[in-house]
């Protein structure tokens, strides 16, 4: 995968800083931990990570495996990752080492500056100001200091570093080494071969004519010490790649420039702490944050005042009720819902309302079908329910008429299995009707991933559904995104799951970059924006939240695999 191996030459010449695993020492830092509050009581907690075990997370937060086992019972029998461990706030912890400590430490393959600076007792920036070219990462087999002299620690603060291109600091002949195996890039959109991993796709050290400039982090788990390139890694590669490919279209001379920061979070919290620490960060817009609400916390905490923190990925975060920084793009559940059904009625405004029970089968939409029970029942409607066995037969709608009334079919669930088991009947009906649009069905956001044949069936149905995100395959801007992600990255997108991250990764960049150029004119961030793939109506949660996005969309699909999509 070409573009994942520049990611990682990037990282090695230029961000070794902000590359971190999951394998560093936080001896005695639990009290560094957030916390949260467990039937009535505050809380430390840390969240497993991808190769943790009980042993190694006993390590890094300095306590011992029969203090996890006693705070933690579900994790005697070990831990798994995304596991949520507890410990009190009063817990006894301890720092490694002695009180004089080694005179130097050779950096060991997976260490961080933050973690062997606290494994030595000492802050960043102390550990930095010994060893200034540290500031700039570090890498395996360096040698650091770590006092000025046999006898006593050091405590010199650090100047402070100005954030600086990337450009500006020479591989060493050890880095030339190390990637000497790499490909070099021949054009990629946005990617500056001397910059590396930090990516400038605008005119570099610009200004516009009233001498602004804006920056955005986009902090994200590449797992670039990864050896085997994994499914997440190749979507967020991929959301990244559609990020600077908006970038480069919206590159047009005359307008604010906007400078793209890049950063692997390595699906570590400790990683993202290290990140924000860095001194570009005080300068920066908005930061695109990982999935991981931990991390979303971290970076909220440390974040400069007036940033604006994208949160794209972690759906069901609720940050955007307290921290007036947090954009939520996703749709709250609850308003998810009652968009739906207004939706509903808009789209249906006199149908017959049916549900679809299978007799032990799937209910995962119950909440959904409640709420729209609820609200017929308001409105005055009338709905039925037919319950049947194994597959849905001629003879279960038999008493219904489609020549004297029109009627929409709702399954109990959003299933492709469930799905296939009503189709069947349903398009008898309908072929049955002398005006096939008196039966039609309403689903769910899943169904906006069925393709090939499905696709067609949901067509023949004249099936409405309600989703975050509208489908793409058949859009005539996307299949142009595709075409030049192909020819950009000799690679299209992976388009089997929704949303498509290389579209959202395009209509982030135009929303970002546009946004951020709006905002330098006028001071705030727009509130509408309408992409490929989603569309944004921010409002905010009250007095002291932050955005959060209040529509979706809703999709019709209608024979001979014509779409229609309104935001709602």
């Amino acid at each position: 995968m070409k573009f994942f191996k520049i990611l990682r030459r990037g990282a090695m010449v230029a961000m070794a800083f902000a590359l971190m695993t999951a394998t560093q020492s936080w001896a005695g830092i639990v009290s560094e931990l957030p916390t949260i509050r467990v039937n009535g009581k505050v809380m430390y907690y840390y969240d497993t990570q991808s190769g943790d075990n009980i042993y190694t997370v006993a390590d890094k937060l300095g306590v011992s495996v029969e203090e996890i086992r006693a705070y933690n019972p579900s994790a005697s029998d070990g831990v798994k990752p995304r596991m949520r461990l507890f410990f009190p706030t009063d817990i006894a912890t301890t720092a490694s080492g002695d009180s004089a400590g080694p005179l130097t430490h050779v950096v060991e393959k997976g260490e961080s500056i933050y973690g062997i600076a606290r494994q030595h007792g000492l802050t960043m920036d102390e550990l930095i100001s010994l060893n200034p070219v540290a500031a700039d990462g570090i890498k395996t087999g360096m040698r650091l200091r770590l006092r000025e002299d046999d006898s006593k620690p050091t405590s010199i603060k650090a100047p402070q570093a100005q954030a600086s291109s990337r450009a500006e600091i020479p591989a060493t002949p050890a880095q030339e080494e190390e990637i000497v195996d790499v490909t070099t890039p021949d054009t990629i959109a946005g990617y500056d071969d001397d910059a590396a991993f930090f990516v400038d796709p605008l005119p570099a050290d610009t200004i516009d004519a009233q001498g602004r400039q804006m920056n955005v982090a986009i902090i994200l788990p590449f797992l670039l010490g990864e050896e085997n390139i994994g499914r997440q890694t190749q979507l967020y590669t991929e959301f990244y790649k559609g990020f600077l490919l908006a970038a480069d279209t919206l590159n047009l001379p005359g307008r604010t420039p906007v400078k793209i920061h890049a950063y692997d979070s390595s699906a570590s919290l400790d990683s993202v702490r290290v990140i924000m620490c860095r001194p570009e960060m005080d300068s920066m817009n908005l930061i695109v944050a990982p999935d991981n609400i931990a991390h979303l916390q971290a970076i909220s905490k440390a974040a400069p005042e007036n940033a604006l923190i994208l949160n794209m990925f972690a759906v069901r975060d609720s940050s955007y009720l307290t921290v007036p920084g947090m954009v939520q793009t996703n749709i709250p559940h609850d308003a998810m819902y009652s968009h739906a059904i207004e939706g509903f009625i808009d789209r249906f405004p006199s149908a017959t309302v049916v549900f679809l029970a299978r007799s032990g089968g799937r209910s995962d939409k119950e909440e959904f079908t409640d709420k729209l029970k609820q609200r017929l029942s308001l409105d005055g409607r009338a709905y039925r329910t037919v319950h049947f066995d194994g597959y849905l037969a001629d003879a279960d709608l038999e008493d219904l008429n489609p020549d004297a009334e029109s009627f929409v079919f709702i399954p109990m669930s959003g299933n492709r299995d469930e799905f296939t088991r009503v189709l069947h009947a349903l398009k008898a009906l309908k072929g049955r009707a002398i005006d096939p649009g008196s039966v039609q069905v309403f689903g769910y956001p899943e169904w906006a991933t069925f393709r090939g044949e499905q696709f067609d069936e949901i067509c023949d149905l004249t099936t409405t559904i309600y989703s975050r995100y509208s489908p793409v395959e058949h859009d005539s801007e996307a299949l142009a995104v595709n075409a030049a992600f192909r020819k950009t990255y000799e690679e299209g997108v992976l388009d089997k799951q929704m949303p498509v991250l290389g579209i959202l990764g395009y209509d982030t960049g135009r929303m970002v970059i546009e946004g951020l150029r709006t905002m330098a004119g006028r001071g705030d961030f727009p509130s509408d924006f309408s992409g490929i793939q989603s569309g944004i109506r921010l409002q905010r949660a009250g007095d002291n939240g932050g955005l959060y996005n209040n529509a979706i969309f809703i999709i019709t699909y209608r024979p001979g695999g014509e779409i229609e999509k309104t935001l709602k």
